[in-house]
């Protein structure tokens, strides 16, 4: 399957862009900001291809971490390729994972498509994914508390570096921070203003 496309611009809808990639166009599924940009701009997006009976189509992100959430979003029982694509376009990735890992539902249900049970469903087996993964994950390093461990495990499920989330970890560690959940939304935090 088509794992990223690396081309320019050629035209641009509300959801949807057409990137040219030597003389090929390819219809994909954007958020808006990708739609924001110039004709002619060279972009990369990094894309899931979502096969149907009567479709096949592409679904692209200019960051692999919203990819990553995009296709843990998809898995959740009652949400769909669309409703993940409006969960995304309105907050970056790090403040979708902190309102999951809060289980904070309202930012969920401002999303058309996505009523209270679902958001609750969705928080339930996202927290869950993610906390699984983190134990699934290899070492960091003997001088990693565990706490910090499965915190750093948690970023890389993301796809963030091992090294970018071990530092982002060990700097919110230095905050006085503990427990996972502060850990992992600390380090979000710092992510996203870099």
């Amino acid at each position: 399957m088509i794992g990223m496309l690396k081309g320019k611009l050629a035209h641009s809808e509300s959801n949807t862009v057409i990137v040219d990639v030597n003389g090929v166009g390819y219809r994909v599924s954007v958020i808006p900001a990708v739609t924001q940009k110039a004709i002619g701009t060279d972009i990369t997006l990094h894309t899931h291809t979502y096969v149907r009976e009567d479709a096949l189509d592409l679904y692209g992100f200019e960051r692999v971490q919203e990819l990553k959430l995009f296709q843990m979003v998809i898995k959740v029982s009652g949400i769909g390729p669309k409703s993940a694509m409006n969960l995304l376009s309105i907050t970056r990735p790090e403040m979708i994972v902190e309102a999951i890992l809060r289980e904070d539902a309202s930012v969920m249900t401002k999303v058309s498509g996505i009523g209270k049970k679902t958001a609750e469903r969705l928080i339930i087996e996202l927290k869950s994914k993610l906390e699984k993964e983190s134990v699934s994950s290899g070492d960091h390093g003997s001088q990693t508390s565990s706490e910090q461990g499965l915190a750093i495990d948690a970023l890389v499920s993301l796809g963030y570096t091992v090294s970018v989330s071990r530092q982002a970890v060990e700097q919110a560690g230095k905050n006085g921070n503990k427990d996972v959940e502060s850990l992992i939304r600390d380090a979000l935090k710092s992510l996203a203003t870099r």
